[in-house]
């Protein structure tokens, strides 16, 4: 069980990975980011910036989450 707890990590950090990259990539500009709070943010701070932060917090909960799965 828990080693398909931790392939689900995996791709779930993957997947975030891929859409952060996406994100650098696809947006030039802060007005063009759909989400209001990360638009906001993109306009503080940058778009790499808010992507990469994004990420960040995303990668934290999800070990911590996934990590205090219970054994079987």
């Amino acid at each position: 069980m828990k080693l398909l707890v931790y392939l689900v990590i995996s791709l779930l950090i993957i997947t975030k990975l891929m859409d952060v990259l996406s994100t650098i990539i696809r947006i030039k500009h802060p007005q063009i980011e759909t989400n209001p709070l990360a638009r906001k943010l993109m306009t503080k701070i940058g778009i790499k910036m808010t992507a990469w932060i994004v990420f960040s917090i995303v990668v934290i909960i999800v070990l911590v989450l996934g990590g205090n799965c219970p054994d079987e």
